[in-house]
């Protein structure tokens, strides 16, 4: 099977924003592609998390949504890594679907396709917990091409237009 690039469209797909604040202030504002024809389930918890029309998690109790969240992992020259809506420092996360109506296990995702890689610049794709089967509301944002994560992260977009001012780690950790 031939992987194809992250940026080949063919239908019009669905697209969301993400605003982008640095130290509270508004840095700008990412336009995302994402490729429901290829992996519809994360496309579409991206998409609500994104929104925030899902209410509250059914683990958790908080908000369905990445509002007020952080990236919370940076590593520069490499990506970025965000949107875990429930301690916001990467331990947990939940995702819109509830288990057995597009969720594998209570708020985790199934790897849907590996076929979409990391080629480059804005590549947007699950965050790996725990192994296979375990996205959540977790995301990457790739600055360069990242392979490591091929066949273990699902790729579902990739930013458009935007961007947000360059994000550097402070305090003697990959944090923003």
């Amino acid at each position: 099977m031939a992987a194809i690039a992250a940026r080949d469209i063919g239908a019009p797909l669905p697209k969301v924003w993400l605003r982008i604040d640095i130290d509270g202030e508004p840095a700008g504002i990412v336009t995302f592609v994402l490729r429901a024809d290829v992996a519809p389930r994360a496309s579409e918890n991206f998409r609500g998390l994104c929104t925030g029309e899902y209410g509250r998690g059914r683990l958790t109790g908080k908000p369905l949504s990445f509002a007020g969240t952080a990236f919370f992992r940076i590593i520069p020259g490499m990506m970025a890594v965000g949107g875990d809506i429930e301690n916001n420092d990467g331990t947990g996360g939940e995702c819109v679907f509830e288990q057995g109506k597009g969720a594998l296990a209570e708020g985790r995702l199934a790897d849907e396709s590996f076929l979409l890689r990391h080629t480059g610049r804005g590549v947007l794709s699950t965050a790996v917990h725990r192994g296979p089967d375990t996205g959540a509301s977790a995301f990457n944002l790739t600055f360069a091409p990242c392979r490591l994560l091929d066949e273990r992260a699902v790729v579902f977009g990739y930013a458009v237009a935007g961007r947000a001012a360059p994000v550097t780690a402070t305090g003697g950790g990959p944090r923003p």
